[in-house]
């Protein structure tokens, strides 16, 4: 049995004027799943907003830790994260029932789960602390090991 780490994207509820610039942080540095996905999120922004909005991403730690690029998205200074559930369970705590050791046996049970029985719950708890839930992201497997058979 194997336990997934999640990694989710949070936005602040702040509005803004266009034409506008959004600020994108993660530690995940270039080359890995999460910044392929702010990749992703870059291009659909800019092509749904007709270019009225764009985004910067900051890798790889540029703006600080998880709890620092958190403090920055609650203050206003950044306006989205890539940040993993155990960070973001600073300001909602019931995310760590994701950080459950062998919650999940497969990729595929924890994206049903995810997206069928966890999403809904989970944004009306972004949305109580002013926080939009934007995609929920794979961050690789637990795994246990030992140096003795």
């Amino acid at each position: 049995m194997k336990n997934i780490a999640l990694f989710a994207l949070f936005l602040s509820t702040q509005v803004f004027a266009a034409p506008l610039a959004v600020k994108f942080a993660t530690i995940a540095p270039q080359g890995t799943p999460w910044a392929d996905s702010l990749e992703d999120i870059k291009k659909r922004v800019a092509t749904e907003s007709k270019d009225t909005i764009k985004v910067k991403t900051f890798l790889g730690g540029q703006l600080g830790g998880e709890l620092e690029i958190l403090q920055k998205v609650r203050r206003g200074q950044v306006e989205g994260g890539g940040l993993t559930c155990g960070a973001m369970s600073a300001v909602i705590p019931e995310l760590d029932v994701l950080e459950i050791p062998f919650l999940f046996e497969s990729s595929e049970e924890a994206d049903y789960v995810l997206d069928n029985y966890l999403w809904t719950p989970f944004e009306k708890l972004f949305a109580e602390k002013g926080f939009v839930l934007l995609t929920w992201a794979e961050n690789g497997w637990r795994s246990m090991a030992t140096k003795q058979s």
